[in-house]
């Protein structure tokens, strides 16, 4: 349920997160997040709520109330970036001048709870592939997400044109528009060529019927047909992979597009497990 308010202040934020080319879904994020923040310093006290254009005196204590309240309610990496959109917009009310003093600044956010990311095994990738294809088209989708770890919105925005078969790359555009490279196999790049065919541009998975480009949720229901099960499980797996066959943690962190090394190093639990648990079965005195 999303509060449609018009709050100018809450836009001016917006506008200012838009100009510095975030992402329509973080945009729809903090604004889901403001509006319930709104809602809640409103049914304390109308006069209070800094998101109507009323004078911006929320208080600590009152932030703090409302985090307490959606720990209660919600996982706490909800309720982290609930506060991080607090925090930010406290902030840029700050640059702004139209408060002196940042009531968001000293609370902590609830301990980030990071769970272990699913991943197939590699015989499980295999099952996979070795089944039957309505279309060369629906391989293509599963071949790309699990052999170059793509997002699934990166796989839907990706063009013909973003395919280099002379130096077998492709083009990618990540979160923030962060453009990074991804490395073709030869039997990709041999799909792929016989996919794209004659085609020089245009959108490279395109519905058979109409040609046009396959939405975010379409391709999920085409990755869930095949593999049952998300396609981020299949961008879990290629890390997974790579790592436990010897892959540089810093180069799958480039292969994947991770802004920060931390990020990436969740994959290394995963493969410690692995390995502890081959340890625990295979020696003797474990």
């Amino acid at each position: 349920m999303s509060y449609r308010i018009v709050i100018p202040i809450v836009e001016r934020f917006l506008d200012m997160l838009r100009a510095r080319q975030a992402s329509p879904r973080t945009l729809e994020a903090y604004r889901y997040d403001l509006e319930l923040f709104c809602k809640f310093l409103g049914s304390h006290d109308d006069t209070k709520c800094p998101l109507k254009g009323k004078p911006m005196d929320g208080t600590h204590d009152e932030i703090r109330a409302f985090i307490a309240r959606e720990s209660k309610r919600h996982h706490p990496n909800t309720v982290r970036r609930r506060l991080a959109t607090i925090k930010s917009f406290y902030r840029y009310l700050i640059r702004e001048e139209l408060i002196s003093h940042n009531p968001a600044r000293s609370i902590i956010a609830p301990k980030h709870h990071q769970s272990l990311p699913r991943f197939l095994t590699e015989r499980e990738v295999e099952q996979i592939f070795n089944n039957h294809f309505d279309s060369l088209r629906d391989r293509i989708i599963l071949e790309l997400l699990y052999d170059e770890g793509l997002r699934i919105s990166e796989l839907a925005g990706l063009n013909v044109e973003d395919i280099d078969f002379e130096r077998e790359t492709i083009r990618v555009n990540g979160k923030g528009n962060k453009q990074r490279i991804a490395f073709l196999g030869d039997k990709l790049a041999i799909l792929l060529k016989t996919y794209v065919g004659e085609a020089a541009s245009g959108p490279l998975v395109r519905s058979l019927r109409t040609g046009k480009r396959l939405s975010v949720r379409y391709l999920r229901m085409i990755v869930q047909h095949y593999a049952k099960t998300n396609p981020h499980t299949l961008r879990h797996s290629f890390a997974t992979h790579m790592l436990d066959r010897g892959a540089n943690l810093r180069a799958v962190q480039e292969l994947l597009g991770h802004a920060s090394l931390s990020t990436t190093q969740i994959y290394t639990h995963v493969t410690t497990r692995r390995l502890k648990e081959s340890y625990r079965m295979a020696f003797p005195r474990a």
